[in-house]
């Protein structure tokens, strides 16, 4: 019965956001399928995963506070941090000893980027602000980290929501050119078109968390959805990257995809990679290649002399040699400070910041050498210690995608993190390796 609830809530709210956009009825629509789940279950996941899974998805909206920008990915970061607080304070309960070990070490590192930002941030209250909102993320990932249960269903309802979230996307971006409406698209400046950003922050960060949550839908994680949703999400995910207009996030679908269908047989993927190639010739055939769809882009996928790819290299140009020459390399420049000092040159007549969309770059540039060396450690011990195949994946699917569009204090960051984390206290029966053929997968493939 829930899923029936929660499907007809899904349909209500792609139809009310194409009609009448991000107001009240879409808002009333989606806290409509939030409740329907939680009614319709006895065994619904907590008010705080269903907060926590869907805050990535809505990162756009913000309520100004005191001057300040607040997303609600920030409000449930505190909310969970309460949360733990009464969890480890009167609920007794306990992390494992390898949990605090890592969790301390990202502390360590936030520190790093505060003592940075106190000494060389231009502006420090706008550095403190980046400081804050990381720190409410890793609330997020300490609250999914304390027991698996929690892990569980923020993984049910992110797939759920990323499916509901896939076919909105897509009905947007067609009813644009059909010009029923213009509302969750951006126009591409550069190619032309109109790129597809839904609710999140931008069109890049939007196709990156569908392309993870792809990734994800691959695995054991996700066996509690149904098969025919995981496949969904699977298939939906490169159309989604088109929409976006970012290739990075289709070459992260490609590269676990990939690897997830050779390397554990797994028949969801390789089903994918046929729909794939079928996709991909007719969608050329239909005449991509002539610029109507602002498409072009993709066959300049290692570009980096035009367009977009020209942007990104002057930026890490410019960031590489603030690093070399600031004199303070051991503990960095201070969180946020690249958009600080530098005005984005692609928007003439604005002043604003420039992004640093390169996850390496920016940990290297706001946290140094040290900071740099910290999540390093953090990333090799969790990857010895879980010995997840299906994790590293992920882990490299992320980094894949972070190379272009970095996305290191948004929440989705964080609840990967806190996956990570509680993958220290799962028994090695449910090791988290892609998700083999089952009955109901052969039947949602045929």
């Amino acid at each position: 019965m829930r899923w029936y609830a929660l499907g007809a809530a899904a349909v209500l709210t792609m139809i009310g956001a194409a009609l009448w956009g991000p107001g009240p009825v879409l808002l009333a629509l989606l806290v409509a399928t939030c409740a329907g789940w939680l009614i319709f279950s006895a065994r619904g996941p907590s008010v705080i995963a269903v907060l926590i899974a869907v805050s990535p998805f809505v990162s756009r909206f913000v309520v100004p506070v005191s001057g300040f920008s607040v997303r609600p990915e920030m409000a449930v970061g505190l909310i969970a941090g309460l949360a733990v607080v009464v969890d480890v304070a009167f609920k007794r309960r306990r992390y494992k000893k390898s949990q605090l070990a890592l969790l301390g070490l990202l502390a360590l590192w936030l520190i790093v980027g505060t003592l940075a930002s106190l000494f060389f941030s231009p502006v420090v209250s706008a550095s403190l602000v980046i400081i804050a909102w990381i720190f409410l993320g890793l609330c997020m990932a300490a609250w999914i980290s304390l027991d698996r249960r929690r892990a569980r269903q923020v993984v049910r309802v992110s797939i759920w929501a990323a499916f509901i979230a896939s076919l909105l996307a897509i009905l947007v971006w067609g009813g644009t050119f059909l010009g029923f409406t213009s509302w969750g698209v951006q126009l591409d400046p550069t190619y032309g078109g109109y790129a597809v950003y839904l609710t999140s922050l931008e069109a890049n960060i939007f196709a990156g968390l569908i392309t993870l949550w792809s990734a994800v839908a691959m695995t054991r994680w996700g066996a509690t959805v149904p098969a025919y949703i995981r496949v969904s999400v699977v298939c939906l995910a490169p159309v989604v990257a088109l929409a976006a207009h970012t290739r990075t996030a289709l070459i992260a679908w490609v590269f676990s995809l990939v690897i997830f269908a050779f390397a554990r047989r797994a028949r969801v993927v390789r089903w994918s990679i046929g729909l794939l190639l079928v996709g991909v010739f007719f969608l050329f055939a239909s005449g991509v290649s002539t610029g109507g769809l602002g498409l072009d882009k993709f066959g300049e996928i290692a570009d980096f002399g035009s367009g977009t790819g020209s942007y990104r290299s002057l930026t890490w140009e410019f960031a590489l040699q603030d690093f070399l020459s600031s004199g303070s390399s051991l503990i960095g420049l201070g969180n946020n400070t690249f958009g600080l000092r530098h005005i984005d040159p692609s928007k003439p007549g604005l002043t604003e910041p420039w992004y640093l969309g390169n996850v390496f770059l920016q940990v290297l540039y706001d946290t140094g050498i040290l900071g740099s060396v910290l999540l390093v450690v953090a990333a090799l011990v969790l990857v010895i210690r879980t010995r997840s195949f299906s994790g590293f994946v992920i882990l490299a699917t992320y980094l894949i995608l972070g190379a272009l569009t970095s996305v290191l204090w948004l929440a989705q960051t964080w609840i990967f993190v806190g996956l990570a984390l509680c993958l220290l206290i799962e028994d090695k029966r449910s090791a988290h390796v892609p998700m083999e053929s089952t009955a109901v997968l052969s039947r949602a493939s045929s």
